[in-house]
């Protein structure tokens, strides 16, 4: 019963919200609306299960005073500090909303712009024109680059037209097709789920 309640209530709920979206009927519009709820529901208590983690690893590392653990303290700190601000003066306060445009905004600007770095490390090792597709992939990936900057257009009017194509046609259709094909797996996997074909969420069988 541990293993078939779990699956029943996710084929059951998964049914009804499928037919609730297919269908559109106002009869089915409060169920949907339900499962929107749960949903909400089931998310808070994921990242409170998260938080709790979080707080359990990181508390361990500052008792035992591990390598760094003045960081896992001040992970703790800004955390519960800024739940706390949050839930006192809400998300609209100055505080909070300075916070997050003057602290954590820049800080993950700055952890974006170092991926720049390795981008750059992978795009060298794939621009080696080893066969006719990475000739291909070096060809496009020089013109975009060159395109996408001041350089380009100094160099001929003609490249940034190129780049933009490039970026408008070819990146766009497999770009689609990623996501199509994403699209289809995901569907595929829920509908295993809902049979109860999929179990591997369940146990380790």
């Amino acid at each position: 019963m541990k293993r078939e309640g779990p699956i029943a209530l996710l084929m059951i709920s998964g049914v009804l919200y499928i037919v609730s979206v297919m269908l559109a009927s106002p009869v089915m519009e409060p169920v949907a609306a339900t499962l929107d709820d749960w949903y909400k529901i089931v998310v808070g208590f994921i990242n409170l299960v998260g938080i709790i983690s979080l707080t359990q690893v990181n508390g361990r590392a500052v008792l035992r005073k591990s390598s760094g653990w003045f960081y896992n303290a001040l992970l703790i700190v800004v955390l519960y500090g800024y739940i706390i601000l949050g839930l006192v003066g809400g998300v609209g306060n100055v505080a909070f909303t300075r916070i997050y445009d003057n602290i954590l905004t820049p800080i993950l600007m700055t952890i974006f712009s170092t991926l720049t770095f390795w981008i750059g490390s992978a795009a060298y090792r794939a621009f080696r024109a080893k066969n006719l597709d990475a000739a291909i992939l070096l060809v496009a990936g020089i013109v975009v680059m060159i395109g996408r900057v001041t350089l380009g257009s100094a160099i001929s009017p003609a490249i940034p037209k190129a780049a933009e194509w490039i970026l408008n046609f070819p990146t766009v259709a497999g770009m689609r097709a990623i996501e199509m094909g994403a699209a289809i797996g995901g569907i595929v996997l829920a509908l295993r789920m809902i049979t109860g074909l999929e179990r591997s969420f369940m146990s380790n069988d």
